[in-house]
């Protein structure tokens, strides 16, 4: 499996590789989050809602889990790791390319983050 650590998550790089996790997410396995455990969601800052953004809509995951654990996105220490606080907020701007129905697996440490995945749709700009 292959690993890559991103330190700084920017607007550059956000897009990118998240199309290559929506790739591959079809060969993830899906596990449940524990009951209060860690939590995920998406803003449009955009003309869209939250699970139907417009290519060049403003976005934000936040993702809270356990202090000072490691963040993986695409899987379970196995995906890539994003960060090692166990919370962190990401934003950026939907790019041309990423349009289509998008799942995105996030997990703090062992722990799938709720919901697993979490689905949004990217349409053409109005």
């Amino acid at each position: 499996m292959l690993f890559m650590k991103i330190d700084v998550f920017s607007e550059r790089i956000a897009p990118r590789i998240s199309r290559i996790f929506f790739a591959c997410a079809a060969a993830m396995v899906c596990v449940c989050a524990p009951a209060g455990a860690q939590t995920v969601s998406i803003i449009n800052h955009g003309a869209g809602t939250s699970s139907n953004f417009f290519v060049g809509d403003g976005w934000e995951i936040d993702l809270t889990g356990t202090p000072h654990a490691e963040i993986f996105i695409n899987g379970l220490d196995t995906g890539w790791a994003i960060g090692s606080d166990g919370t962190r907020t990401f934003s950026g701007t939907i790019e041309e390319g990423s349009e289509g129905n998008n799942d995105q697996y996030w997990a703090v440490g062992t722990n799938a983050a709720s919901p697993y995945p979490l689905s949004f749709t990217v349409q053409a700009a109005p």
